[in-house]
């Protein structure tokens, strides 16, 4: 028993021996399998220097026309077809002097009206002041109405910008 599992060693320990390594042109061989020749060649690794050309169509995957939703004078336009823009910048520009002023004269109208608000508190114990008593007097002086002017003036201002709805590339830009 000890003898068959000595040759049985010997056998794999010859058998493992490194082989002579054949050159590049001995290694190309020549395979034949039911009438099939295959020629087989060593890979070697190597940089590929290949122009592929593709035609084919892109599409893109996020498109939006934008548009402004007030309308006046156009001031500025500040991209061209093909440039990338970022998430938010923006692309164009309406005249907008009078909605800035707007804006700020709005503000001027909010300041006073929680001033007046202010007055009117002190006919009354501020720490003991009713909800429906200060909604009252918010009305009464105009705050309310102030401020919804004032986010109204900020709404129309806004809308003077065209801003990007999201990252992308610029393309039929028209100017009117």
């Amino acid at each position: 028993m000890l003898r068959v599992i000595l040759l049985f060693f010997v056998v794999l320990l010859v058998s493992c021996q490194n082989e002579k390594k054949p050159s590049e042109e001995e290694s190309q061989t020549t395979v034949s399998t039911e009438g099939v020749y295959v020629t087989v060649l060593p890979i070697n690794t190597d940089t590929f220097n290949q122009q592929l050309i593709v035609n084919g169509k892109i599409h893109a995957i996020q498109k939006a026309e934008l548009r402004f939703k007030t309308s006046n004078q156009l001031a500025t336009v500040n991209v061209r077809n093909g440039e990338k823009v970022k998430h938010g910048r923006v692309i164009a520009s309406l005249e907008n002097e009078l909605l800035k002023n707007e804006v700020q004269k709005a503000e001027i109208d909010v300041q006073k009206s929680e001033n007046k608000l202010s007055e009117e508190k002190i006919n009354y114990d501020s720490e003991k002041l009713p909800e429906k008593v200060l909604a009252n007097l918010k009305v009464k002086s105009g705050v309310v109405e102030s401020k919804n002017n004032l986010e109204k003036a900020r709404i129309q201002y806004s809308q003077t910008f065209l801003k990007a709805p999201f990252t992308g590339v610029v393309a039929n830009v028209e100017k009117k």
